[in-house]
């Protein structure tokens, strides 16, 4: 499994070279088809299409557009090599997928050879990053037209350092790179949009560990787990690590970066951040860390944290 993402009733999920999407974890449609008509394929037509090939699938990054369809259009861009970001959304609420209609395609960032493995949804925008052939330069698509970056609203900038996740904050878009975070504001006022440094000593060293839990970012930094979270100034941010009580497991698991596969989720009814990781060979997670907010007897909230053994996680989701 190389990527897991709920999506309306069901799940989607990207294993080997193709995508699927379920309702019960039992019967699977595979959804990596051909270009779709303009006004959607029935379920019969959807089936009978042939296979958009993704032949080199890696890991993969979601990215919901709560627009005016049913269930939203969901964005996948992959870690693979030379794999367009993929576009699908189904409409349609009859509980039978025989009952829905269905859109697939991929998309073309800059002239068709930009591949990038990162994507997000920020104030009416799809933005994506990370292209081996452009790596520290994000993408951004047209003002509401999330599937095409040349119309009105659509750019890119180039920063100075690699990009490696991208996650919308409140006001603005936050670049994590390798060895800096930033953010972009004003996305939509050519005028005056901008890109700032939040702090050019710190990096995040997978873009997978990025989630939101609290109010804040929790991000795998070099030092430890840490939060970015919005001040009382307007506009302004703090980074704070909260990981200092499992320090030693942290530092082996950033020494060992390299060799691990990283999955994160959110399980938001027990205000829990779990990141799994793992190094065999096919990218599942052998081990993993669980960190739980709770309210100490003086009234703060702080993270508890606990460790797994044995939950094989390369891939997780959680609605």
């Amino acid at each position: 499994i190389l990527g897991l993402h709920v999506y309306a009733d069901g799940v989607i999920a990207c294993t080997s070279t193709n995508i699927f999407f379920s309702q019960d974890g039992e019967s699977w449609l595979q959804i990596n088809k051909g270009s779709v008509a303009g006004g959607g394929d029935n379920y019969t037509a959807f089936t009978g299409r042939s296979t958009a090939a993704r032949t080199s699938q890696g890991l993969a990054h979601f990215t919901t557009y709560e627009g005016a369809s049913d269930y939203g259009e969901v964005i996948i861009t992959d870690e693979g090599s030379g794999i367009s970001p993929f576009y699908f959304k189904m409409t349609g609420t009859g509980a039978a997928l025989s009952s829905r209609t269905f859109f697939a395609k991929t998309l073309t960032v800059g002239d068709g050879s930009v591949y990038p493995k990162f994507c997000t949804t920020h104030d009416k925008h799809l933005v994506v990053a990370g292209a081996s052939t452009a790596p520290n330069t994000i993408s951004y698509s047209g003002t509401n037209d999330i599937d095409s970056f040349s119309t009105s609203g659509s750019g890119s900038i180039v920063l100075d350092d690699q990009v490696v996740g991208l996650k919308s904050f409140r006001e603005d878009l936050i670049i994590f790179c390798r060895n800096s975070i930033w953010k972009l504001s004003n996305i939509n006022n050519s005028s005056t949009i901008a890109v700032a440094p939040i702090t050019k000593n710190i990096g995040c060293l997978d873009g997978k560990s990025i989630q939101e839990i609290g109010g804040d970012l929790v991000f795998l930094a070099p030092d430890g787990i840490r939060t970015l979270a919005g001040t009382v100034r307007i506009g302004d941010v703090e980074l704070g690590t909260v990981s200092r009580a499992i320090q030693p497991v942290i530092k082996f698991i950033a020494d060992n970066i390299g060799t691990y596969t990283i999955s994160t989720i959110v399980i938001r009814d027990k205000s829990q951040y779990r990141l799994y990781y793992g190094s065999d060979s096919t990218g599942s997670a052998s081990r993993g860390v669980i960190g739980t907010l709770k309210t100490n007897d003086q009234g703060a909230t702080q993270f508890q944290w606990s460790e797994t053994v044995g939950i094989d996680a390369s891939a997780a989701a959680a609605s």
